[in-house]
């Protein structure tokens, strides 16, 4: 967790991209991380045994950036419910992928469709 944690917090620090190309290249670079290391992938989505508790704690950091990234989009007061909304469907584009059920030939469409389709239908702050 802690290198997906630097990379969205060099993200949040300014590319100088617009809020939604970042938002775009940090959930890409967990879908990179779905594939090139599906084993780390699952482990960043399961509660270890000995300690529930660190499944709080390890991503904290990590979430927090994240937060950032999607308020930046959305604003401070949807970025949660977005935020939660992105990060779910990343993380299911990507198991599917990797199982075989997500495939252009099946659907059409690539999980980086996915992401641009619901990047784009994100409220803007007024």
């Amino acid at each position: 967790m802690d290198a997906v944690a630097d990379e969205l917090e060099t993200l949040t620090a300014g590319s100088g991209d617009t809020p939604e190309r970042t938002l775009r290249r940090a959930l890409l670079a967990l879908l990179s991380i779905g594939r090139s290391r599906p084993h780390l992938h699952r482990l960043m989505f399961t509660v270890p045994a000995a300690d529930p508790a660190a499944v709080a704690r390890a991503p904290e950091r990590a979430q927090g950036h994240f937060l950032d990234l999607v308020t930046a989009v959305v604003g401070a007061a949807a970025a949660r419910q977005y935020a939660a909304l992105l990060l779910t469907s990343v993380h299911g584009a990507t198991g599917l992928e990797l199982s075989g059920h997500l495939s252009p030939a099946k659907w059409g469409t690539t999980p980086e469709d996915l992401l641009d389709l619901l990047i784009g239908v994100l409220p803007r702050p007024s």
